[in-house]
């Protein structure tokens, strides 16, 4: 007997695909923002498992500004 999805349920959630996407643009927004960045390299301890972790999540960084890396 084949397995059939006869009411079409499946299509209005979205895909695993998009929402690993959305989730990945939050983390990097989030995480690799200035304020993220610099909390992470004041307060967390690189040597513990947690402070490795929460530096990890900052790698990401970006910074928008005029002038900067340009010369």
């Amino acid at each position: 007997m084949a397995v059939t999805n006869s009411a079409g349920t499946g299509r209005s959630h979205g895909s695993a695909v998009g929402t690993g996407a959305f989730a990945a643009v939050v983390l990097v927004a989030v995480c690799g923002s200035p304020a993220y960045v610099d909390w992470a390299a004041a307060n967390t301890d690189p040597a513990g498992a947690g402070g490795w972790f929460l530096r990890l999540l900052a790698w990401p960084a970006w910074r928008f500004g005029v002038g900067e890396g340009s010369g």
